[in-house]
């Protein structure tokens, strides 16, 4: 179906700077042809909807005129201009003599108006006709919904193991209604009972629940879905119930879905022709992923079942992606509700509906209250009842648990000692909050619930993640697992950052984000969240590690509150450090507290209100318990036991903790009845156990002493290793950190615990723990060896990790699933550990030799290890640490430690390369030594011993760029936060997304926007306070809790301000104000209080023609509103702004609006500032050149001292940033490349040049330094983002091979013999390069935009065609133009040279012109040119016929037939054999055999080896042979869109496969894409290929080598020819490989 335009009024020309989101292609450009038609034709590269997006030139706006129309036509064209006609070319360089774009502005139109895009033909089935836009638009829908369905359908392979009836998808709504008609015969022959709530039975009974459903009006066009559902339902019927379990409930949720499945093709028709195609084949694929499930669901096993429906959802955000630029959201939420209204009914009014595709959490995911916290045993729960009696009758619990509670009272801290029933008492309120809960779930129907219960329980000794992360994640799986339909918020998380957990420190983000959505849903109930010993939230037991764990929860609790259905109950030590971060009874933090230290008073809790006598009483009831427990099955009175509990009562004071312990010692003697000796503080004797629970824990110490023999050593030995690890041991783990003497040798570990050490620790299922955190804790500080000690405990990692990688391959992979041994990942936190003191004094010279040993032999078995426990981003952070360190122990000349630095510092880069590959979990590490550029000079060596089947050496950037994929749309701005933890980016798709800068992965996304947001900004004051600009709003963000809290617009200012534009934001040095640009008939500064987010501006003033503004000094705190305060009083802040009509002077002001000073001393216009407050420089940009001042703020007579700074730059200066220290200055321009300079004393003068991915450009950077390193990011018109190491520049050394361009490549060609590779990039330029080394040969001369390129078959000679109309021909060996001018009316689009069996070359070209013309290029052709000029001939043929644009042309193989197509649906077959002749032109009197293929485009023609058969691709994945003979079609599929099809020569290849520039592709009947799933043999001439996503090379069908995102093909850049493949990149860089031909050597180390 062809869509036309034409243009309402000649004076609305489109003039439009093309969304590389939207478009693939370049810049628009006009053309006057002399044809009697106007329309919007695109390249065949453009028209891929797999290609990557290609940016267009010019500056950071777009500009979009909505004046073009779409004309609805079912015709293939509508002549309405004699004049004009709009296409795009693969250049962002205008056509020679074409008028260059404007690209001033970008408006919101260019989003709304999708009929602006270029247009292409879509695809229907063949079977059916073309449906017209201008028919009935639920006719029209119904159409669509039809033809898609059973298009998706016929395009699957249907290969179910359980062979469901194959359906005719064109009678299917017939089928439909009599498989819902007839009666369920297998009912009563299976005698399966009817049990509905937990699974489909009886095929009857399944009828009767969806025939309503199923035979509506909208469900009817989707019959063949509805019958395949049908007899997936009864093949699950007859399986066993345990089978049939999980299976089930995957094909009610597809059933839920299918009223939303069917809205999808109702929005295709209102849009342009071009997004149609792209948003069909969405909605296509998403269908075909639907009915491939529900073929195969009988027989996926249940793993299978819990990971295949991530490819629905995968299809479904597809879908949403492609019409997200259309509000699809809110579009089909209006269709959605008028569709759904009867369905809304069946969910109960407390519950909403839970998304189909995220109904069921997996297994591993899914978590309950009672997974946290089991139910406490008999005895147990005396001793809460008590605990929880005494904190009801607190008047603080009762404001606590209000229904009126505030703010500050909906969060609740129970603060004590060690052992003062902190734990008890929030298990007792969790168990009755969770008991009440199901009580009330029980009453649902009649009464709502009060209250549900979340509960994390820290230290208990769980096999599990403990950090902020893990912990929130924990309480988030609780909700769901109650709260279903609140599961969407996970799984839109799951999705986007691709990976199931979210229990890693650097998740934090992401599932702060999570919890905030999930507590904001108006569907949420009221929940209490419990959190018991903060202070030991991580397992890792790493003060700092824990200590920001802590503020992170305070931080996310604190924001938290303001949700109404929320309380927080959290405990803490109140001897720990934490308790600095421990809530504040003043201001607006105040918090309640529960004090349990009998010795204390809470300043919120009155002095009848103290643990006496209620928590004293519980305290009693837990001693009870314990001596019955110690004097079980003895014969004592029970007055002796009640004075022995009245003496532990006394000696105890209370304490839980002191009690456990005085029992185990107890227990310890076997003879119970002496109990009171060891409690009574009047006796003489030294077995009295002593008040107090650190005297107690000195006196078990001693204790140890008194052991036998060796006993002593060995207890200490096992407490101290146990107080240094960061974790808990297992058995086999603690003898290998013991000393390896002979002592050890015959021991029992596990004995001397139990018996020994009993005191302090305890075995639980093979792992040693501490009895109490507060043991570990007593032990800690005593020590005084720590340094030695993590030493020690280093050198046994090392040697217990080497151990295990030295075993073959084979065995250590094999144990990857269970490498969670200790040393594979603390040894570094141990090492981090050592002292400065000992490093020179070389005390630890073994440790750290042994460290860069390991790293050196072990390094990549290593992090393939880590690989696969998603881990490598913890390492990244502890090995960069470990280099900072390093390089302070370096000053005292340590070969030892230089030594051990050139390693930690080779393998940070390296993790770090291979995290920004952004590589799924699957791909080994070793991958991407490809692709590193840091493997230096032995890096040749390397690769060729871990990839000996690679023949040649990869061409690679220089930098390790993190690439940031994730945005739809432009992204103007980027920031990174002041830690250098998150980077914001902020984007035209109406987003700002957080992002972790090591790794780059998405943590949270904010979308409150009702414009582009334009500029994003860090305040230096707060790190949690961020301001965004749009249009006409400024807001202030509290990151930690992802909502504004204050939005500014310009009738803030004043009424006359109200649609006021925002021009530009700054923060003060300390962060407490914002100064705000505004413009509307006027430029107004304002000055915001941003501490007390106050709605109105502190000052503002008048401020003509300013365009940036930056905050150079803080002020005072007056919050008077003056405006224009002359007198000034009070002088306050400095602010400078640049003027725009005024471009080349700066004015500076004081806060209060008085005008200090103005600098002009600029040649030309001003385009940004920056300014460092910690140097007091201020930088400015222009258009060529870069200043930089110092500046004196407190001094305005001499407020400029001296000009510090000024370098030329290499084109108009986008940007400017400064480092947060002020130790690195970077400079953005228009060009690629971005300058850093050093700004310390002993810098370099000359900049560090950063080549960047972006074609066109960053529109903004953004610098972050620290002690372990310096990055840069940089935003683009692509939507991506790139994260710089700036320590990590690795200029190309003699074995590293570069091979690139200046500007995205658009065509690599290998010529038939392989030994040379073209390419050709967009601008123009064309360049040869060796095909077996991949070295560079030359340049060819050319000045204009080539479509295509074509070698000879003996690679002589080189051919390109171009939008100027002519081809031209070179010889390969010179570089020199041969043939030259070979002239068509318009752009000439694809050629072909003749075979070997013509006389004398000949060059066919196929035109937009509708011809064919046919050449001679022999080399000894005559020259027609004067002084040696190229030869200009006339064409030897002349084909007329073709309706449209001639797209591709091919010969057969003995010259005498010409194939050609292109737009006009069909293929031609020509007589060639007047061509042997003289030199005519001729030829319409010639007519050609038409060859019907019904495709908008077809974009390539090849003829068999014999010339029998022609085969043809088309761009919407329509793939045909015809006889030549007879003209009917032998073969048709859906296959990919190709641009090269050709056959090897081999007769028994050529039976079953074709070679595109893909690789090998199956056709025939012989062999089929379900054949080779079943290992059918791969062609030996061509087992390389490239899948359809382009992601991964291929071996044989399976994937060897992944392509990290720089390294895929540019839109169709691909060429692949036996073992080389060659691809071109966005960036410029052209990939090389050539393969091993050694069958048995592929076989060896690929394993296929």
């Amino acid at each position: 179906m062809k869509f036309s335009r034409k243009m309402t009024n000649n004076n609305h020309a489109t003039n439009k700077e093309p969304n590389p989101m939207r478009e693939s292609s370049s810049p628009w450009y006009k053309k006057v042809i002399p044809r009697q038609k106007f329309r919007t034709k695109t390249l065949e590269r453009e028209s891929n909807p797999t290609s990557q997006p290609t940016s267009s030139a010019a500056g950071p706006s777009k500009t979009t005129s909505t004046s073009a129309e779409v004309a609805p036509s079912s015709s293939f064209q509508t002549q309405v201009s004699d004049n004009d006609r709009t296409r795009s070319v693969a250049s962002d360089r205008p056509i020679q003599g074409a008028t260059e774009l404007s690209l001033d502005t970008k408006t919101p139109a260019a989003q709304e108006s999708p009929e602006l895009e270029p247009t292409v033909g879509t695809t229907v089935a063949e079977e059916t006709e073309i449906f017209k836009m201008e028919d009935d638009p639920g006719s029209g829908q119904d159409d669509a919904l039809f033809l898609l369905w059973n298009e998706a359908y016929d395009a699957l392979p249907h290969d179910n193991v359980h062979k469901l009836p194959r359906i005719d998808s064109h009678r299917s709504p017939q089928i439909l209604e009599d498989l819902l008609a007839e009666p369920d015969s297998s009912e009563d022959e299976s005698g399966i009972e009817s049990n509905r709530e937990t699974e489909l039975t009886g095929l009857s009974m399944f009828k009767n629940i969806i025939r309503d459903v199923a035979l509506r009006e909208s469900q009817r066009a989707a019959a063949v879905a509805w019958v395949t559902v049908c007899n997936t339902a009864n093949a699950l019927i007859k399986m066993s119930a345990p089978a049939r379990l999980v299976s089930s409930q995957h094909l009610i949720n597809i059933i839920s879905a299918m009223e939303w499945y069917c809205t999808l093709p109702g929005l295709l028709p209102n849009q342009s022709a071009s997004m149609n195609l792209e948003n069909r084949t969405a909605i296509l694929n998403l269908y075909k992923a639907i009915i491939l499930y529900l073929e195969r669901l009988p027989s996926l096993s249940t793993e299978e079942n819990l990971r295949f429906p991530d490819t629905i959802v995968e299809k479904e955000r597809a879908v949403m992606a492609c019409f997200g630029r259309l509000s699809f959201r809110s579009r089909l939420d209006q269709l959605f509700e008028s569709l759904a209204t009867d369905t809304e009914a069946e969910h109960k009014a407390d519950e909403p509906p839970v998304s189909a595709t995220v109904s069921n959490i997996p297994e591993d995911l899914s978590y309950s209250f009672r997974d946290e916290l089991p139910e406490a045993p008999e005895g147990r729960r005396g001793i809460q009842n008590l605990t929880y009696s005494w904190a009801k009758s607190t008047t603080v619990y009762a404001k606590f648990s209000s229904p009126d509670a505030s703010d500050s009272e909906r969060e609740l801290w129970v603060v004590g000692k060690p052992g003062t029933g902190k734990s008890t008492l929030l298990e007792a309120i969790a168990q009755d909050l969770f008991r009440r809960q199901d009580h009330d779930d029980i009453k649902r129907e009649t009464e709502p619930v009060a209250a549900y219960v979340a509960a994390f329980f820290c230290n208990r000794g769980k096999e599990r993640e403990e950090n902020a992360a893990a912990i929130l994640q924990c309480l988030v799986l609780q909700v769901l697992e109650r709260q279903t339909w609140l599961r969407q918020h996970f799984f839109a998380a799951y999705n986007a950052a691709k990976r199931r957990q979210f229990d890693r420190p650097e998740d934090l983000h992401v599932i702060s984000a999570v919890f905030r959505a999930i507590l904001g849903d108006d569907a949420f109930k009221p929940t209490y969240f419990v959190i018991d010993a903060i202070d030991e939230c991580c397992n890792d037991e790493d003060e700092a590690e824990t200590s920001r764990a802590v503020g992170a929860l305070v931080d996310f609790v604190s924001g938290a509150r303001r949700f109404t259905g929320v309380r927080w109950l959290i405990s803490a030590d109140s001897n720990s450090a934490i308790q600095r971060l421990a809530p504040r009874t003043d201001g607006a933090n105040q918090k309640l507290e529960l004090y349990l230290d009998g010795d204390s008073m809470s300043p919120t809790i009155g002095p009848t209100e103290l643990t006496e006598p209620v928590m004293l009483s519980a305290a009693k009831e837990h001693i009870k318990l314990r001596v019955r427990e110690v004097m079980s099955g003895m014969q004592v009175t029970e007055s002796f036991r009640e004075e022995a509990e009245d003496k532990m009562f006394e000696q105890s004071e209370g304490n839980f903790l002191w009690v456990d312990v005085a029992c185990k010692q107890i227990l310890s003697h076997g003879l119970p009845w002496n109990a009171i000796r060891f409690l009574d503080s009047k006796s003489a004797s030294n077995e009295v156990l002593p008040s107090g629970l650190e005297p107690l824990y000195i006196h078990m110490e001693a204790s140890l002493d008194k052991l036998q023999w060796e006993s002593p050593h060995y207890c200490h030995e096992i407490i101290n290793t146990l107080a240094t690890a960061y974790k808990p041991l297992r058995l086999d783990e603690l003898v290998e950190f013991l000393p390896n003497d002979a002592m050890f040798s015959n021991v029992d570990l596990a004995t001397i615990i139990k018996k020994q050490c009993f005191a302090f620790l305890e075995v639980r299922d093979d792992r040693v723990f501490f009895a109490h955190q507060s043991a570990k804790i007593f032990f800690r500080n005593k020590m005084k060896d720590k340094a030695q000690r993590h030493s020690n405990m280093t050198l046994c990692c090392l040697k217990a990790l080497s151990g295990r990688l030295e075993k073959s391959e084979r065995a250590w992979k094999s144990e990857i699933k269970e490498f969670h041994h200790y040393s594979t990942w603390y040894w570094l936190k141990h090492l981090c550990k050592i002292d400065s003191e000992g490093v020179h004094r070389g005390t630890y010279d073994e440790t750290i030799g042994e460290t860069a040993n390991f790293l050196k032999q072990h390094f990549f078995q290593w992090i393939e290890t880590l690989a696969q426990s998603s881990v490598l981003a913890q390492i990244l952070m502890q090995l960069l640490g470990l280099e900072s360190i390093l390089r302070k122990w370096t000053g005292e000349s340590n070969d030892t430690v230089k030594r051990c630095l050139d390693q930690v510092q080779f393998s940070s880069r390296f993790i770090q390369f291979h995290t920004c590959t952004q590589s799924p979990p699957q791909v080994s590490p070793k991958n991407s030594l490809l692709f590193c550029p840091t493997l230096g000079e032995n890096r040749s060596n390397l690769l060729h011993t871990t990839f000996p089947w690679l023949s040649s050496t990869l061409s690679v950037e220089t930098t390790t760029s993190l690439v940031i994929e994730g945005h739809r749309d432009w992204v103007r701005s980027c920031a990174f936060s002041n830690d250098g933890r998150l980077l914001a980016s902020a984007s035209d798709d109406e987003t700002i997304r957080f992002w972790d800068p090591l790794t780059g992965t998405l943590q949270a996304t904010l979308t409150e926007f009702d414009s582009w947001p334009r500029c994003v900004r860090f305040s230096a004051g707060s790190p949690s306070l961020m301001a965004t600009m749009e249009s006409t709003a400024v807001k202030l963000w509290n990151i930690s809790a992802s909502f504004p809290s204050l939005s500014i617009q310009g009738s803030d200012v004043s009424n006359d301000f109200e649609t006021a534009s925002m021009l530009d934001i700054s923060f003060s040095p300390d962060g407490k104000r914002l100064a705000v640009l505004m413009e509307s008939e006027e430029t107004v500064l304002a000055i915001w209080n941003v501490e007390k987010s106050e709605k109105q501006p502190v000052y503002h003033w008048r401020c003509d023609d300013a365009t940036c503004v930056r905050y150079l000094a803080s002020g005072g705190t007056s919050n008077s509103n003056v405006e224009n305060d002359t007198a000034g009083t009070d002088q306050g802040g400095l602010l400078v702004t640049s003027c725009e009509h005024d471009r080349n002077s700066l004015v500076f002001w004081r806060e209060s609006g008085k005008q200090v000073k103005r600098l002009e001393e600029f040649a030309r216009g001003i385009t940004t500032l920056a300014f460092c407050p910690s140097l007091k420089l201020l930088a400015v940009g222009s258009y060529f050149d870069v200043s930089m001042w110092k500046i004196n703020p407190d001094d305005e007579e001499k407020l400029i001292e001296e000009r510090a700074f000024q370098r030329k730059a290499a084109s108009r200066v986008v940007s400017l940033a400064f480092s947060d220290d002020g130790s690195i200055f970077g400079v953005a321009s228009r060009k690629k490349t971005i300058q850093i300079w050093r700004l310390d004393d002993k810098a370099d003068p000359n900049p560090q040049e950063v080549m960047t991915g972006h074609p066109y450009g960053p529109l903004e950077i953004s610098l972050f330094a620290n002690h372990s390193g310096a990055w840069v990011a940089s935003c683009s018109r692509e939507g991506l983002i790139e994260i710089t190491d700036l320590d990590d520049q690795n200029p190309p050394t003699a074995n590293t091979t570069v091979l690139r361009h200046s500007k995205p490549v658009n065509t690599v060609l290998i010529s038939p013999n392989g030994k040379l590779l073209a390419t050709s990039s967009e601008d123009g330029v064309i360049q040869l390069w060796n095909g077996d080394t991949g070295d560079y040969a030359r340049k060819i001369s050319n000045d204009d935009n080539p479509l295509s390129l074509i070698f000879s078959h003996d690679g002589a000679a080189l051919a390109g065609t171009f939008t100027s109309g002519v081809a031209k021909v070179w010889e390969t060996r010179s570089g020199k133009i041969t043939h030259d001018n070979l002239k068509h009316d318009d752009w000439v689009r694809g050629g072909a040279f003749s075979p070997p069996s013509v006389a004398k070359l000949q060059l066919a070209t196929a035109s937009d012109d509708w011809k064919i013309r046919v050449w001679n290029v022999d080399s000894q052709a005559p020259n027609n040119g004067k002084g040696g000029e190229p030869t200009v001939c006339k064409p030897l043929q002349v084909f007329e016929g073709h309706s449209d644009y001639a797209i591709c042309v091919t010969f057969s193989p003995d010259g005498n037939y010409l194939a050609s197509a292109g737009d006009d649906n069909a293929v031609y077959l020509w007589d060639n054999r007047r061509t042997t002749g003289p030199e005519l032109e001729t030829t319409s009197d010639i007519k050609p055999r038409r060859l019907d293929f019904r495709a908008s485009r077809i974009r390539t023609v090849a003829f068999s080896p014999d010339g029998k058969r022609v085969v043809a691709s088309a761009i919407d994945d329509g793939f045909r042979i015809w006889e030549c003979e007879s003209g009917s079609c032998i073969f048709q599929r859906v296959a990919p869109s190709f641009r090269s099809l050709r056959f090897s020569g081999d007769p028994d290849v050529d039976k079953g496969w074709i070679l595109t520039e893909m690789g090998a592709v199956p056709v025939g009947d012989s062999v089929s894409s379900v054949a080779l799933a079943h290992g059918e043999p791969w062609p030996a001439l061509a087992p390389w290929s490239i899948d359809r996503e382009r992601d991964w090379i291929n071996y044989k069908g399976k994937g060897v080598i992944f392509l990290p995102g720089r390294y895929r093909p540019n839109s169709d850049a691909i060429f692949i020819q036996g073992s080389r493949v060659a691809i071109g990149c966005r960036s410029g860089l052209i990939l090389f490989l050539r393969f091993n031909e050694n069958g048995k050597l592929l076989k060896k180390y690929l394993n296929i």
